[in-house]
């Protein structure tokens, strides 16, 4: 057998080593136009895309044409028309509706005024609390103990905790502070696990069937009707009371200790 020259073996498996990445460049290309292709054939092409539009802006001159067809025959007929955007029942934004409850009276309501150790009730537009584990706050001779056995709403807002604050009507509050009692003190003994929920307190805010009364309805409606500022600027939120801030005690003068 005849020896071959180094050189001729060398210059064969080069031009084997370009055929192989010739090769593979074309597998390559040919790899991703088959990807393009399925790429183009799954997307939605530009007429579809126009119809869907079409349609949509179909529905939406449709529910244009009702609506004023609707406020035309109410126009036409007596009466007043109501206004689609405002919700005719102002319902209770935090209802109550976890497990039973029961009626409460105003004389149940007296006898838990946490006296002899006793229980301690608390109620806030009408929903009673059991606050017993807050005893350190609400019991007798406390700072909260005005709120104990009764219904009262404006102190928590005002700060003073006396018994002619907590017997006057939502009325005096603002609709700011209305709605800083809601997301605040409402929400508050809504969602603290030491103070269950027991009932509702017949009277000023339920009647006897447990139904909101004509001032309930007025405070669902403040809240209903309220536009509260952005998270950001309800800063400048902040409630008035009478509660002042701790003095501060005076910066001291620096003494500049020169040699002389």
């Amino acid at each position: 057998r005849k020896k071959r020259k180094p050189g001729i073996v060398l210059s064969e498996w080069r031009r084997r080593s370009n055929n192989m990445k010739m090769l593979s460049r074309v597998n390559l290309l040919w790899i991703a136009v088959f990807i393009v292709v399925i790429a183009l054939l799954q997307s939605p092409s530009c007429a579809q895309e126009e119809e869907k539009a079409g349609d949509k802006l179909e529905e939406k001159e449709e529910d244009k044409n009702n609506t004023q067809g609707e406020t035309k025959a109410c126009e036409g007929s007596e009466g007043e028309c109501p206004n689609p955007d405002v919700v005719s029942v102002a319902v209770d934004p935090h209802p109550v509706d976890e497990g039973p409850y029961r009626l409460i009276t105003m004389e149940e309501m007296e006898q838990n005024k946490g006296e002899n150790d006793g229980k301690i009730y608390l109620s806030i537009l009408g929903k009673v609390y059991d606050v017993t584990k807050g005893r350190e706050y609400y019991g007798p001779t406390m700072g909260y103990s005005v709120f104990a056995g009764r219904d009262g709403v404006v102190p928590f807002i005002s700060g003073k905790f006396t018994e002619e604050e907590a017997d006057k009507s939502t009325d005096v509050l603002t609709d700011v502070e209305m709605f800083q009692l809601r997301t605040s003190w409402v929400k508050f003994y809504r969602e603290e696990e030491r103070y269950p929920f027991l009932g509702k307190l017949i009277g000023k805010y339920y009647d006897e069937k447990g139904e909101p009364t004509e001032e309930l309805n007025r405070v669902f409606t403040r809240w209903r009707d309220y536009v509260p500022p952005p998270p950001k600027q309800r800063k400048n939120l902040a409630v008035k009371s009478n509660r002042k801030p701790p003095k501060k005690n005076p910066p001291k003068k620096k003494t500049s200790s020169k040699i002389k």
